[in-house]
């Protein structure tokens, strides 16, 4: 017996089944589609407080003796 260890090329190629193709394919999408739906979901409640803060700018800017205040 060798106590060589094996090494990559020594060792026998299976190729993997449709099914199998299919599966580790599956397993690896997912969690893309999942980010890109959580990066998608908290940029709208991000843009809609930077609007909020640049509209509250806006109106702190203007003085209260400003006719076109509204």
């Amino acid at each position: 017996m060798s106590s060589e260890p094996r090494r990559v090329n020594d060792m026998p190629l299976e190729t993997p089944s449709i099914e199998q193709l299919s599966r580790i394919i599956g397993n690896v999408a997912v969690p893309a589609f999942l980010l890109d739906a959580v990066a998608a979901f908290i940029s709208v409640p991000i843009s809609r407080m930077n609007r909020v803060i640049d509209r509250s700018q806006f109106l702190h800017g203007i003085v209260d003796d400003d006719p076109g205040r509204s």
